[in-house]
């Protein structure tokens, strides 16, 4: 697989890591990355899942799509973040040397991203800020870039009470305002978790309310997330993701679902047939993928996650 290895080396892993997350050994991951052994069709679509690419790029016959990737560029709304990376890493006395030393990405990589000569990835940014030991807003206001300025996650759409707090301290009210209905609003119950054999809805499981200004003949429900399994996508400890409930999800979407009647889950959604790849969005490297056969196992989809209230 012509991408593999550079794939592999962007997010900072090893051919021994990648094949203990692919089931694979490393002589085996080796043999793939210099082409003289080819995986089974079901491994390749797990390894361009896991990477979020498409089995054609993957696989060197698209060399224009990327479309897979996540920028960081792309949905948080920096212009200059190369340059932003390379004063983060200078005002710590640090060198491009220490840094790839560190996280594990190649030098020539983070120099590439600090001259902005390719888009930064998103995994790399935050694997960056992790080391760092900042948050996204850390960083921000590390170089002045005011947060309200940012794209918030799920196609730019503003939680409607977090919107109007931006609005009003802000100078850009009128800018602001404009993303929400104040005259549109309704509560939706808060739910600290979801569990099998109780309805949704399930007094057990309603810890409060809130407000949102969806209105497109839905259902939707806040959900309390727990865990740092999607922080990569700006979805923390103690946020409330908003819900609409629905039973089926397109791939790449952010879902929130159920494996074996277990809690629910909030995780990025693929399905291949019989194959269902659940993949975090985090920079804890202890959140691998999750692969499922159907066939064996019960895969229950709640709801699509269509906005984030960031706790503050």
């Amino acid at each position: 697989m012509i991408r593999l290895s550079e794939l592999r080396k962007e997010n900072g892993l090893s051919q021994k890591d990648f094949g203990k997350i692919i089931g694979a050994a490393q002589n085996t991951v080796s043999q793939w990355e210099n082409g003289s052994r080819e995986p089974d069709n079901e491994t390749i679509t797990r390894i361009a899942n896991f990477f979020n690419v498409s089995t054609d790029y993957l696989l060197g016959k698209n060399t224009d799509e990327v479309f897979d990737i996540e920028y960081i560029d792309e949905y948080d709304g920096f212009n200059h973040i190369g340059e932003y990376l390379k004063e983060s890493r200078e005002n710590r006395n640090l060198t491009l040397d220490d840094l790839s030393s560190e996280i594990g990405i190649p030098k020539k990589i983070l120099s590439d991203y600090e001259k902005e000569i390719t888009p930064v990835k998103s995994n790399v940014f935050y694997k960056i800020l992790n080391y760092y030991g900042i948050t996204q807003l850390g960083f921000e206001d590390e170089h002045g870039i005011l947060e309200y300025e940012a794209h918030p996650p799920f196609n730019g759409d503003y939680n409607a009470s977090y919107a109007f707090d931006k609005a009003v301290e802000s100078d850009h009210y009128n800018e602001l305002i404009d993303h929400i209905d104040l005259n549109n609003l309704h509560r939706i119950p808060i739910l600290g978790y979801i569990s099998a054999g109780l309805p949704i809805y399930a007094e057990q499981h309603i810890e409060g309310y809130t407000y949102t200004d969806l209105n497109s003949g839905g259902e939707y429900f806040g959900l309390r997330v727990k865990g740092d399994s999607m922080n990569a996508l700006r979805i923390c400890e103690g946020d409330i993701i908003i819900v609409k409930k629905q039973d089926y999800v397109e791939n790449g979407e952010i879902a929130v679902v159920m494996v074996d009647n277990e809690n629910a889950t909030v995780k990025q959604f693929y399905r291949k047939d019989d194959t269902v790849t659940l993949i975090p969005k985090s920079t804890n490297p202890k959140h691998k993928p999750q692969f499922y056969n159907l066939k064996n196992t019960t895969v229950k989809i709640i709801g699509k996650v269509v906005r984030n209230q960031i706790d503050f």
